[in-house]
C-alpha cells in the first residue's frame, strides 16, 4: 500500500538537472507541490474571481479548462491574473505572490474540481505523453513506462508531470510560496456532475460572501458549463485489470477522498 501523500512528502530528492527547457530543478531542501511535478506546477494555479471572493483551485485533467473558460468569458479572469485587492500580480505567469495571506482566504470561497482517480489517470498519462512528445496525437507509453512511472511516485521520486499529481496534493496546496497554512477548500466540485455542482455551490457560497452573480452572469456560467463533456477512461493499450488495481493502490488517498461509486 502507498504512503499517504502529504504536500511535504511529495518531493524529497537530493538529485538536480535540466528540463526540457533548459530550466534547472532539484535539489535537496526542495520539498512539496511547488517542485514535486515536471514541469514546474506553482501553488499559485488559482483563478480569482474577485467579483464574487471566489477562488478556483485549478486541478489538471478534471475539467479544469472549462471551468476557466466559463470563469474567463463571464468575469474576464484567468490563472495569470491577480486583482489588485490581492497586491501582486504574475506578469508572464512567473512569478510567485507571497502575500496571498490566511486573512484573505478566509474572507473567500475556494472551489475544486475532482474527477474519478481512475479515468483521471488514464487521461493524466495521455496528455503527459503530449507534452513531452509536444504531439496532439502521441505514441502513448508503454505498460511498462507507466509501471515505471508509478514505481518513482510510490517511492517519493521528484518531478512528477503535472497532469499526474493526486488531487488530494492540489487540495492541500499552500497558501504562498514555501508553505505557510493550506488552502481552506469549501466546497468539491464532481466533474462528471460539473454544472448542477457548480449551481449548489454558487448557492452555498452565497451564504459565506453575501454574493451572487447576476441573472445575466448566471445564465452564461450555466450556458458555458453546460457545453462540458464527460469523457471516459482512454483507449490506451496499457489500460489493464492488472494496472487498474496498481492505479488504485498508489493512489489510494485520491481513491478515498474522491471515488464517487455513483459515478457511471
Amino acid at each position: 500500500m502507498a504512503p499517504m501523500v502529504a504536500l511535504e512528502d511529495m518531493c524529497r530528492s537530493p538529485g538536480s538537472g535540466l528540463n526540457n527547457e533548459g530550466i534547472v530543478y532539484g535539489g535537496g531542501d526542495e520539498v512539496g507541490r511547488e517542485f514535486a511535478v515536471f514541469p514546474k506546477h506553482w501553488s499559485n494555479e488559482i483563478v480569482i474571481v474577485d467579483k464574487l471572493k471566489m477562488i478556483f483551485l485549478v486541478t489538471r485533467k478534471t475539467g479544469c479548462t472549462t471551468m476557466i473558460n466559463a470563469l474567463n468569458e463571464t468575469y474576464n479572469v484567468d490563472m495569470n491574473y491577480w486583482p489588485a485587492s490581492f497586491g501582486a500580480s504574475l506578469a508572464g505567469g512567473g512569478r510567485i505572490m507571497t502575500n496571498f495571506l490566511a486573512d484573505q482566504a478566509k474572507d473567500h470561497y475556494v472551489f475544486v474540481v475532482s474527477r474519478d482517480p481512475l479515468t483521471r489517470f488514464y487521461s493524466g498519462v495521455h496528455q503527459a505523453a503530449r507534452t513531452e512528445q509536444r504531439n496532439p496525437d502521441p505514441v502513448d507509453y508503454t505498460a511498462s513506462q507507466v509501471q515505471g512511472f508509478l514505481d518513482r511516485f510510490e517511492s517519493g521520486a521528484c518531478h512528477v508531470d503535472e497532469h499526474l499529481e493526486t488531487q488530494a496534493a492540489v487540495a492541500s496546496s499552500p497558501l504562498y510560496y514555501k508553505g505557510g497554512p493550506r488552502i481552506p477548500v469549501d466546497f468539491i466540485i464532481r466533474m462528471e456532475h460539473m454544472l448542477d455542482d457548480f449551481m449548489e455551490m454558487l448557492a452555498d457560497a452565497e451564504k459565506k460572501t453575501g454574493l451572487k452573480p447576476s441573472p445575466e452572469e448566471k445564465a452564461l456560467l450555466h450556458a458555458k458549463l453546460s457545453l462540458h463533456k464527460n469523457k471516459g477512461a482512454e483507449e490506451m493499450a496499457i489500460k489493464s485489470e492488472a494496472m487498474d488495481n496498481r492505479v488504485r493502490a498508489v493512489y489510494h488517498q485520491d481513491f478515498a477522498c474522491f471515488f464517487d461509486p455513483l459515478v457511471p
